[in-house]
């Protein structure tokens, strides 16, 4: 177990248990209380053929099924699922109620968003159920939704009291999900720099054994930098979006999986920050030599087509690091363990863009 302010990070073999009693007494710490819990899950865990999962969500009295995906966190369907959820808590006294999310980065940030503003703010457990979740989202306290093609424009900061990581879960996955994680773990293990590091860049495992047996240092480097900055309010936080202001840029035009996204977002980073001197070209070709064997994530750029100038400059001005009305905090690098963050106007972010070939000039 780890605990980082108010939140508990619990490492699990198995599933979490469940009790059907109020009398928290008798039973583990760790334990799911049925009787006091709304299960909101991704309806998919359904399907994928596990019978001992699909008892352990059985088990819940009171569940609501939900599609993973964008379309989840879209702001215009929200009320519909609030009047759901609402009918599917009248047992429950709001006193007792806990909301527990149950799936990848859509549905934590979802439940997460609904549980910190119902009955002005419920006690939250998030069960990720993809290394993306478990190694990030489902860490930090950040809810929110989308409104049309504007991603987490609305949000709350409310930390989950619990998170459960179930080895048994996470390593069902199929091999794609794990390679999906590598880009936030190049992210944390990048602005960390601490002893676990240099472990992990000598590592001999892979995919999913790679993730669990860092996942732990992983989530402890990013509270360190959550706990800072727990608000967001002394832009220290902000360190955390490394590779994610291009990455989301791109998820959204290519249709990218989050994780690939930021790992191409950590690229044009790197490049960007020896374009400005931070880094030298030794240096640079050192950190995407790192990127490409041990993480697995090559330079993809000239598979992607390039974006109009226009539709990129218009998500840029979209993004929430915005910090002047032509500027933006963007995150770079001056070595492992070295992220800085620089104000960089956005006819300089355009210009790099469209000099790495990610961008259409005119």
């Amino acid at each position: 177990r780890q605990f980082f302010g108010d939140s508990e990070v619990v490492y699990t073999d198995e599933l979490p248990d469940h009790s059907n009693h109020s009398d928290h007494s008798n039973h583990s710490d760790h334990s799911l209380h049925l009787a006091e819990s709304l299960l909101i899950y991704d309806q998919r865990l359904e399907s994928i053929g596990n019978r001992v999962l699909a008892e352990w969500l059985a088990a819940f009295p009171l569940r609501y099924p939900v599609t993973a995906g964008e379309s989840l966190k879209d702001l215009t369907a929200f009320p519909f699922h609030v009047q759901k959820l609402l009918e599917r808590m009248a047992p429950l006294a709001a006193t007792r109620s806990t909301v527990v999310a149950l799936g990848g980065g859509s549905v934590g940030d979802f439940a997460g968003f609904f549980a910190s503003v119902c009955k002005r703010g419920l006690p939250l457990i998030q069960i990720p159920s993809t290394w993306l979740a478990a190694i990030d989202s489902a860490h930090g306290g950040k809810n929110a939704l989308n409104v049309g093609s504007m991603k987490n424009q609305l949000g709350t900061i409310a930390f989950a009291r619990r998170i459960i990581l179930s080895k048994q879960l996470l390593c069902g996955q199929p091999k794609e999900r794990a390679q999906e994680a590598m880009g936030e773990l190049a992210k944390i293990a990048i602005i960390d720099g601490g002893p676990w590091v240099k472990e992990l860049l000598a590592a001999p495992e892979s995919d999913g054994e790679l993730l669990w047996r860092f996942l732990s240092c992983a989530v402890a480097a990013k509270y360190k930098v959550v706990l800072s900055d727990p608000l967001e309010r002394l832009s220290v936080r902000h360190k955390l979006n490394l590779g994610h202001t291009i990455g989301h840029i791109l998820e959204i035009q290519h249709q990218l999986p989050h994780g690939l996204a930021v790992a191409q977002g950590l690229h044009f980073a790197l490049e960007l920050s020896t374009e400005r001197g931070l880094l030298d070209a030794a240096d640079l070709q050192e950190l995407q030599m790192i990127l490409t064997t041990r993480f697995a994530l090559p330079d993809r750029r000239h598979v992607l087509a390039p974006i109009a100038e226009s539709q990129f400059v218009k998500m840029l001005l979209q993004d929430k690091k915005r910090s002047t009305e032509q500027a933006i905090r963007f995150v770079l690098v001056r070595g492992i363990g070295q992220a800085v963050i620089e104000e960089i106007s956005v006819a300089d972010l355009v210009a790099e863009a469209i000099r790495q070939g990610y961008v259409c000039a005119g």
